[in-house]
C-alpha cells in the first residue's frame, strides 16, 4: 500500500471485544486510532468532534443500537463503517445503509484483514472521484475566465463522436 492512513474510533460495549478490535487496528499500519468508546451517545460525540474516516461499530449496545448512532452523527464527514456484531440476523440491515463491510464476532485476524483492504479500495477510489471532480471543476472555473470568443460561456461535453458545448450557467450539477 502507500502511505495512506484512515483515522478510526472503535465503538463497542464489550471491553474484550474494543481490546481485541484495538489490537487488530495497532497491528494495521493504514489505520490511526483516535479512540475508543462503550456507549452510543459517547460514539456520537467523538464521531462529531473527531470526525474519522472509518468506524468499527457495535449494531447492539446497551443504549442504542449502531443504527440509531449513524442516525444522530451531525457531523457533514459520513465515516466509512464496518459493523461488528455477535449477530447476523443484522447483516442485511448493515448493507441496506452502505457499510463497507461486516464482521461477525468471533472473527479471525485474516477476516478483519480483509474488511480493510476493502476499506482502503473503497476510499481509494472515492478520493479518485473527488480528484476528477476538482480537476473538473477548476476547468470549468477557467473557462468562465475566458472572456472572449464564441464558446467563452460554454462547456464542451461529449457524447458518442459529437461534442455538444452547454452554457455554463445552466449546468445544476455533474455526476
Amino acid at each position: 500500500m502507500d502511505d495512506l492512513k484512515l483515522t478510526c474510533i472503535i465503538i463497542d460495549d464489550e471491553p474484550l471485544a474494543r481490546a481485541r478490535l484495538n489490537s487488530l487496528v495497532s497491528e494495521t499500519t493504514e489505520l490511526v486510532l483516535l479512540n475508543t468508546c462503550g456507549t452510543g451517545k459517547g460514539a456520537v460525540e467523538l464521531i462529531d468532534t473527531l470526525e474519522p474516516d472509518l468506524i468499527f461499530l457495535d449494531i447492539q449496545m446497551k443504549d442504542m443500537t449502531g443504527f440509531d448512532v449513524l442516525r444522530k452523527i451531525k457531523t457533514e464527514k459520513k465515516p466509512l463503517v464496518i459493523f461488528v456484531t455477535a449477530f447476523d440476523k443484522y447483516a442485511v440491515k448493515a448493507f441496506d445503509i452502505f457499510a463497507i463491510d461486516y464482521l461477525l464476532k468471533p472473527f479471525k485476524k485474516d477476516r478483519f484483514l480483509l474488511s480493510i483492504q476493502r476499506v482502503l479500495a473503497h476510499y481509494k477510489k472515492q478520493r479518485g472521484y473527488d480528484s476528477k471532480m476538482d480537476h473538473l471543476l477548476q476547468f470549468v472555473a477557467d473557462s468562465v475566465k475566458v472572456e472572449s470568443g464564441p464558446f467563452s460561456n460554454k462547456f464542451p461535453i461529449k457524447t458518442g463522436n459529437a461534442i455538444s458545448f452547454i452554457e455554463i450557467d445552466t449546468i445544476m450539477y455533474v455526476l
